[in-house]
């Protein structure tokens, strides 16, 4: 595999992941809504959630270019 087929291989595997993510969340959603999924509440680091938010939007801003 060329550099170029590895690149378009590592878009199209993180894309996949997205879509994969974006499917298991609106099953969660369908699960709240019909009440056989709970919410767990914690404690969370603002600086974790930051930091998962800026590497999902660097992944798209990397693939627009």
């Amino acid at each position: 595999m060329n550099e170029y087929q590895a690149e378009c291989f590592e878009i199209a595997l993180k894309g996949g992941y997205t879509l994969l993510d974006m499917i298991n969340d609106l099953l969660d959603i369908s699960k709240l809504e019909d009440g056989s999924l709970r919410l767990e509440y914690g404690e969370l680091q603002p600086s974790v959630i930051l930091e998962r938010s800026v590497q999902q939007v660097m992944a798209l801003a990397t693939t627009s270019n």
